[in-house]
């Protein structure tokens, strides 16, 4: 069975044996009831050593191989994940564009939302106000009222480009939305502060904030991480880092995680230079 051989990969995968955990991956997609999903695995698996042409080329065939559009998008931001990895900026951007187009020729407006959400992320950390704000208004104007995502990336956005009234209105909304809805995770809320705050350069109130959050998450550990090393906690900064490259679990469909883990990467290549 395909299923058996993927989560079996999954779990080689996670604790280093990557060549065990391809041959079960290929198994996977080779029996006759093949299972594209595990071309993803094969392309975390290539990503982690840097091998992001390879990464892709599995990525396209689980595209061929999808049984339904949305299963076809899901694919389509693993791409995305790789080029964030990688740090190719422009090819995400299109990418991700793509991906938002698509989305809504499918009526998924809320995935089309949260994508332009992370093009206007993108855009503001390349210092591109006027483009980040008209991809901030693109994904409000066809977000469901429920849709918690604009907010986060708005308020990464805005915060990035030191625009803090309109940073604290959307962090402000994320906490009224959790308030009504118990399912939306609160890390959202620590991270968004925690990067309002270190961009005010608060960066032990910053770590404060980021402790609350669960510190297995990608995105929190380098997070705090920068913290620290703009503390002058240079120890500290790298062990928090060390503990992303250390974690195999790696989802490129995940943009904020693979944004985490170049981050980490970046961060630890410094200190050693």
């Amino acid at each position: 069975a395909s299923n058996a051989h993927d989560s079996y990969a999954h779990i080689l995968q996670w604790t280093g044996d990557f060549d065990a955990a391809k041959e079960h991956y290929l198994q996977a997609v080779k029996l006759p009831s093949p299972y594209p999903g595990s071309y993803g695995g094969l392309a975390e698996i290539a990503a982690l050593h840097g091998k992001y042409d390879e990464a892709r080329s599995y990525l396209n065939q689980a595209i061929a191989a999808s049984y339904t559009p949305f299963e076809k998008l899901g694919y389509m931001r693993q791409i995305a994940g790789t080029y964030a990895l990688s740090g190719q900026v422009d090819a995400l951007i299109n990418q991700l564009e793509s991906i938002a187009s698509e989305a809504k020729a499918e009526g998924r407006n809320d995935l089309a939302a949260e994508v332009y959400g992370q093009i206007a992320a993108t855009e503001a950390t390349r210092g591109n106000a006027d483009a980040a704000q008209r991809y901030i208004g693109m994904a409000k104007a066809i977000a469901s009222k429920d849709a918690w995502w604009p907010h986060y990336y708005a308020s990464a956005a805005l915060s990035q480009l030191k625009h803090w009234g309109p940073a604290t209105s959307e962090i402000s909304a994320l906490e009224s939305m959790a308030a009504s809805h118990p399912d939306m995770s609160p890390d959202l809320i620590a991270i968004a502060k925690g990067i309002m705050l270190s961009r005010q350069g608060e960066h032990t109130e910053a770590l404060k904030v980021l402790m609350t959050a669960d510190t297995t998450n990608f995105v929190v550990m380098n997070r705090i991480a920068q913290a620290h090393a703009a503390l002058g906690h240079s120890a500290e900064a790298t062990m928090w880092n060390k503990r992303i490259l250390d974690n195999y679990n790696l989802s490129l469909e995940d943009l904020r995680q693979a944004n985490a883990l170049r981050r980490a990467r970046e961060e630890i290549a410094a200190t050693r230079q």
